[in-house]
């Protein structure tokens, strides 16, 4: 089994309209540094867009890697920047989908995993969701 996550983060166009661009591509660095910190060696990070990222797990044990990693990922990435009158938070958004179980392709795993990024956000953002299939339209 294998786990694609999809990671978008939450409000980070605040942190760029509060501190400047130089100031959220620190946070970006930062940001990155941490998904590589949550994951394995062996797994594949990537930055995917501006405020986006995928990770590739391969070999995983069993769906509850995927459910910890993805809860590790939201509850670490909570954060605020500033003082307390520009205090700005950032979160995660995270959309989970695994090999062979939602897909046999990378584009079918990055197109659930993105859905479920886009169910959470629905629901208020700061969260996670591995793809289930009633969630098809």
């Amino acid at each position: 089994m294998h786990a694609l996550f999809v990671i978008d983060i939450d409000d980070l166009k605040n942190i760029n309209d509060n501190f400047g661009h130089a100031f959220g591509d620190r946070v970006i660095v930062e940001i990155s540094e941490t998904i590589s910190s949550i994951f394995r060696d062996a797994d594949i990070v990537s930055r995917f867009g501006g405020d986006e990222f995928v990770v590739f797990a391969a070999h995983i044990k069993d769906m509850d890697f995927a459910d910890k990693k993805a809860l590790e990922l939201c509850n670490t990435l909570r954060k605020s920047y500033g003082e307390s009158e520009n205090k700005q938070n950032i979160s995660a958004s995270v959309g989970v989908a695994c090999f062979p179980v939602h897909g046999l392709v990378y584009d079918e795993l990055f197109e659930r995993a993105d859905e479920s990024v886009y169910k959470v956000k629905e629901q208020g953002k700061n969260g996670y969701e591995i793809y289930t299939a009633k969630q098809e339209k």
